[in-house]
């Protein structure tokens, strides 16, 4: 599980479209998003359960998040985000599972 960001000490967020194979850096206002809703996030920990039941049938978006020189990978789906340890965090209070989608079509 990854502790609360701060924004100074984050370099870059890319964002990558599986369905469109395109990958773009998230602008300021993109990037201050995300680190507040993670900040805001509800976690789940889905270590002990497949993925399947929350991505499917696969990732939307995947977030490489840049950081303090060291680069943490994410997978997405409709409001949801989750790291390679399958730490699974609500990025949307709303549930808006559009959350993403939007984000990448900005």
């Amino acid at each position: 599980m990854w502790t609360l960001l701060d924004i100074k000490n984050i370099d870059s967020i890319k964002m990558y479209s599986k369905k469109d194979n395109l990958t773009k850096k998230l602008n300021e206002t993109q990037t201050r998003k995300i680190v507040i809703d993670w900040n805001d996030s509800e976690i789940f920990d889905y270590r002990d359960k497949p993925f399947d039941s929350i991505y499917y049938p696969d990732y939307s978006y995947k977030l490489f998040v840049y950081h303090n020189g060291i680069s943490s990978e994410f997978i997405t789906s409709n409001y949801l985000m989750a790291d390679k340890n399958k730490w699974t965090y609500i990025m949307s209070e709303k549930r808006d599972v559009e959350y993403f989608n939007k984000m990448w079509h900005e």
